[in-house]
């Protein structure tokens, strides 16, 4: 399972870059590597001007385009192209992480896959996970059974809050089975845990017939791309007022336990997640921050719009700072990861 989820973020990664990739020989512009994992190299073969290399590190790859931070006066030059042509190339790799959480949502819809609702939309209650110890636990409920009788997650917490303390009865569905439990919601609850000891999801069964399954997948990555630039902008909002990471955001150790936590629900919702990854991925890098694809696109269309070329040394200053500022607040969330994660 470990080895599947590293070979699905790699593939993430590696879409990206290639975006990159074919871009840029669309335009003639050199590539200089394409390569895949990150160094030390394992070994490498050379095609025409490009040396393709495959490297120990497998989380993803890179481009490495010729003239990429400096003019060179040559033809294939990454930084000797017209600002359009730049344009295209720094983009792509946003446009084809969008296309393949697309082609997965309008996959997976034609199967039918059990998809979260992230809003107050109706649904089913699905747990996700079950604290050990807590009334939830001790009354036999499992990962993977569903709550009747409430249609989202804020009329059930409504309940489980007017019967703390007092025994109630639950519903559950397991796979075809129904049956009923009883517990008492704690007063008093361990962190974290809540009041019976359960994360729930709000879920809705997903199945559309060809080709209606495209349309679904388009406005299903329509619809989670608004949500993560409306959260991107809560992110920030809250660095700046409160000045501190916020509790829901998790880095890439909190990702990997998400992930294997979701072993299992299937294949299916695994790659559904795979898909939202990737739009994620999609959206950081659209952002106008150094060292990523936005940021280059502000010097790019800021050459566009005043016909002023930027100084590249002072742009790779620009990126290098702003590649430092990304490392530490990876590390700052990392850290916090880790300390949810041994916990």
């Amino acid at each position: 399972m470990v080895l599947l989820i590293i070979i699905f973020i790699a593939i993430l990664i590696l879409v990206h870059e290639f975006g990159h990739f074919l871009l840029a020989k669309n335009f003639k512009v050199k590539v200089e590597e394409f390569g895949i994992g990150f160094p030390p190299r394992i070994f490498k073969f050379k095609k025409d001007e490009t040396i393709y290399s495959f490297n120990l590190v497998p989380l993803g790859g890179f481009v490495r385009l010729y003239g990429e931070n400096e003019k060179t006066g040559s033809l294939d030059s990454f930084s000797d192209q017209p600002p359009k042509n730049r344009l295209f190339i720094v983009l792509a790799g946003i446009v084809f992480n969008i296309f393949l959480a697309y082609f997965i949502f309008s996959f997976i819809s034609l199967t039918g896959f059990i998809k979260p609702i992230f809003d107050n939309s109706p649904g089913n209650l699905m747990i996700f996970d079950v604290a050990s110890s807590s009334p939830a636990k001790i009354a036999g409920l499992e990962k993977g059974d569903f709550i009747l009788g409430f249609s989202n997650f804020k009329d059930f917490k409504n309940f489980i809050n007017e019967n703390l303390g007092k025994e109630i009865e639950l519903k559950i569905k397991r796979k075809n089975d129904i049956f009923t439990v009883k517990l008492v919601p704690r007063i008093n609850f361990p962190k974290n845990e809540g009041a019976i000891g359960v994360s729930i999801f709000t879920v809705d069964y997903i199945k559309e017939k060809f080709p209606l399954n495209f349309v679904y997948g388009a406005r299903l990555t329509f619809d989670y791309l608004s949500q993560m630039f409306s959260k991107i902008y809560e992110i920030l909002k809250n660095l700046i007022t409160v000045k501190k990471v916020p509790q829901d955001v998790v880095g890439p150790v909190g990702i990997f336990k998400i992930l294997l936590n979701l072993k299992d629900f299937g294949i299916k919702y695994l790659i559904f997640v795979f898909g939202v990854l990737s739009l994620n991925l999609a959206v950081i890098n659209i952002l106008p921050f150094p060292a990523l694809d936005g940021g280059r696109l502000i010097f790019i269309l800021f050459e566009m719009l005043s016909g002023k070329e930027v100084n590249k040394n002072l742009e790779s200053i620009f990126h290098l700072i702003g590649f430092v500022i990304l490392i530490l607040i990876a590390i700052l969330v990392t850290i916090r990861d880790v300390r949810i994660f041994i916990l």
